[in-house]
């Protein structure tokens, strides 16, 4: 799985045969996967869309994993991440809560 849960991603390709609000560009948030036996990995979604033209588009919930109807699975491979993940420093987070240099 190449992304987790919260990355902010954007599409690679345009789903104009299966959603016509998902274009090359268009950003949203992983929600989680879609593990099928039968089909390749799939990617939960949800996009930065207008909700009211994701319900006219049958846009859904990711199997309740969206806060509002703007969900859709899409393959891995058509996604990038928006920014890169920045890793964990752990000074950093101590910093946070007034502890650097306790031990």
């Amino acid at each position: 799985m190449a992304f987790n849960i919260g990355d902010r991603v954007v599409s690679t390709v345009d789903y104009n045969d299966d959603n016509e609000l998902i274009n090359i560009g268009t950003t949203g948030t992983v929600v989680g996967y879609l593990l099928d036996d039968t089909v390749m990995e799939r990617v939960g979604v949800e996009w930065d869309v207008d909700p009211e033209e994701a319900y006219e588009a049958n846009m859904h919930s990711c199997d309740g994993r969206c806060s509002v109807e703007t969900g859709w699975y899409v393959y891995e491979s058509t996604l990038e991440l928006l920014c890169e993940r920045e890793e964990f420093n752990p000074e950093s987070f101590e910093s946070l809560f007034g502890l650097e240099g306790e031990k």
